[in-house]
């Protein structure tokens, strides 16, 4: 196979759908190869040109990054992710250890199985408010997260989210109701959860997983 066409309907590209075809044509973007379509031709990001690049800034067009499109990229310290993308995959920054700073665009509805695991370097991370559901393990052993900010009130956070995240501090949670959550894998002694101040009594009194968080503070 030589050439394919992924049409602007097209929002998710599941792990290792192009394996094994070395003869595919791709477009190419800064550190990046896309397929897509005569609309546009950098409507899916499928994987990077070398595990070695450093930053990659994706195309303004892009709106699907593929699963597992930066995987094992060690060096990737900054990623720049353009408003319109749907969704940040399965593995997408799985083993990107010194992975920096990303900023995640509203467009942005959902988060993968492992999406950023073992992320060393991120140290606080921002949930926009269109986010509906980030999946389990998404931030499995980034052990120097300290931080994380949820804005979205209609989101669904699936178990063991921050498994392995020594040193997270504090989870701010922006929605007055209690989102669908599960357990979190987490320290429940020495983390802090922050919550509007009228919603601590609702936290605290939720059926989620929320009032085992010991320390939930109204701001």
């Amino acid at each position: 196979m030589k050439e394919l066409e992924i049409p602007s309907s097209v929002k998710e590209i599941s792990y290792n759908a192009f394996e094994y075809c070395n003869s595919l044509t791709f477009y190419e973007y800064d550190n990046a190869l896309y397929l897509g379509n005569k609309e546009n031709h950098y409507h899916a990001l499928i994987k990077i040109k070398s595990q070695d690049i450093t930053t990659c800034k994706i195309n303004d067009s892009c709106k699907v990054i593929a699963d597992g499109a930066f995987t094992d990229c060690k060096y990737l310290k900054e990623v720049s992710i353009p408003e319109g993308v749907y969704k940040i995959g399965g593995r997408t920054f799985e083993g990107c250890n010194n992975l920096e700073f990303i900023k995640i665009p509203n467009s942005v509805t959902g988060i993968g199985i492992n999406a950023f695991k073992d992320c060393y370097s991120l140290k606080n991370i921002v949930i926009p408010e269109n986010v509906e559901y980030i999946y389990e393990k998404a931030f499995e052993s980034c052990r120097n997260l300290e931080n994380i900010t949820i804005l979205s009130s209609n989101i669904r956070l699936s178990e063991l989210l921050f498994l392995g995240c020594w040193n997270l501090k504090s989870i701010t949670c922006e929605a007055k109701t209690p989102p669908s959550c599960e357990n979190f894998g987490i320290d429940v002694n020495k983390v802090i959860l922050y919550v509007p101040k009228e919603s601590v009594e609702l936290y605290e009194s939720s059926k989620e997983y929320w009032p085992y968080i010991r320390n939930i503070v109204g701001k």
